[in-house]
């Protein structure tokens, strides 16, 4: 069994949340309404502090951060974060929470706290599906969770948990009043579109301040409703698989074995801005009425830590080596690159990111009486990590 660590470690006062509360702060965690890999991470802040300032465990373990370096409107605007949501909720146990004294213990990396992820060892089996959605209709979810555990007859056991969620985004978009096509001429030219906001065409005159200029009449007959797409996260399909096993060894007291982790591929779709038919971004030869860039992201972690753990006289020892990498793969359709003309291609291989982390501890303590009110608390590591991080360039096509 996995105890308590955060509190077995510290006197400072440290929050637990067992699975049934838990369940209830799931969708707290920092939901972005920007596109890009943003779409696929949740990250956990504490003291309103950065993302990359609270150390993530998983079974008293490290988790391994993402690839993605949070961009744009997001909680965390330049950090790299744990992703939470690669952890299965109905995988967890409780989860502990230190805030004071963290740094302390953990180092800098719990500047603002420490997150500690129990996973479940119960036996039996467990299935649960929901869906929701929006009032007016948007913003549609399916979650499917299946966990099933077996005990062994000397102790420990093993849990597996496989988890799919399929959420679609809430399109808040209004209608694109702007101009959208070029503005007609006297003598028949183009005339640039005017870039402001209002009733059907515009409230400057069409084309800017040309005199005498005239509206497409395309402009009366677009669906303006159509154009946009403002979303409160992106469309994604989630599949994650993740187990946690513990195992007591007869060779001496108190050993075990343990060995926890998953894998998971979280794909999103989301758009970029509307290019209007009249901006110089677009060819109109391949889009006569303007695009709607999609950017599609695939998320992949995986994760895999074993050790061994027992006692030597008065110490307790744990050894372990924990694994972990994310991947994300970057892809845009429905548009173009206005620097290769007519023989642009209309989709693209963008490129990718990927980061892991590598990290082999062993620990021992041991508490010592020396007859004060409280035994004097000896603590004894040592750590080998290592962290690697890679970009992938996309095709050619995509940034000439």
């Amino acid at each position: 069994m996995v105890h308590s660590l955060l509190m077995r470690s510290t006197s400072a006062p440290s929050r637990v949340l067992h699975r049934k509360e838990r369940r209830r702060h799931r969708r707290r965690l920092s939901h972005p309404t920007t596109p890009d890999g943003n779409t696929h991470i949740r990250s956990a802040t504490l003291r309103g502090l950065s993302p990359d300032q609270t150390l993530v465990l998983v079974n008293g373990k490290r988790r391994h951060a993402s690839a993605w370096v949070n961009t744009g409107g997001t909680v965390g605007k330049g950090a790299v974060s744990t992703d939470l949501n690669a952890i299965p909720v109905s995988a967890i146990e409780r989860i502990e929470v230190l805030r004071d004294g963290a740094s302390a213990q953990y180092g800098s990396d719990a500047i603002a706290g420490v997150i500690n992820i129990v996973l479940r060892e119960d036996a039996g089996f467990e299935g649960r599906v929901s869906r929701g959605t929006t009032r007016d209709g948007g913003g549609g979810t399916t979650a499917v969770a299946l966990d099933t555990g077996v005990a062994f007859a000397d102790g420990g056991g093993l849990h597996l948990t496989w988890d799919y969620r399929d959420r679609k985004a809430a399109n808040r978009a209004l209608p694109d009043t702007r101009q959208q096509y070029f503005g007609i001429g006297r003598n028949g030219a183009p005339v640039a579109p005017s870039g402001t906001f209002g009733p059907g065409t515009g409230l400057a005159p069409i084309g800017g301040a040309a005199a005498g200029a005239v509206a497409d009449p395309r402009e009366a007959t677009i669906d303006r409703d159509a154009l946009w797409r403002f979303a409160d996260s992106a469309d994604t399909v989630e599949k994650t698989v993740f187990g946690n096993l513990r195992k007591p060894l007869a060779w001496a007291e108190g050993l075990e074995a343990y060995a926890f982790g998953g894998y998971g591929v979280s794909e999103g779709s989301s758009n970029a801005s509307l290019r209007r038919a009249g901006q110089v971004e677009n060819v109109r030869a391949i889009y006569p009425d303007g695009f709607l860039p999609w950017v599609d992201t695939q998320s992949t972690n995986a994760s895999l830590g074993a050790g061994i753990k027992g006692l030597l006289g008065d110490w307790h020892w744990d050894l372990s080596s924990v694994y972990g990498r994310n991947k994300l793969v970057y892809r845009t359709r429905n548009t173009l690159n206005a620097t290769l003309g007519a023989a642009s291609p209309t989709a693209f291989y963008n490129g990718a990111l990927e980061a892991s982390q590598w990290t082999t501890n062993l620990d021992a303590n041991n508490s010592i009486e020396l007859g004060w009110h409280a035994p004097l608390r000896l603590a004894l590591g040592a750590e080998f990590r290592r962290d690697t991080y890679g970009i992938s360039p996309g095709e050619l096509n995509a940034y000439v």
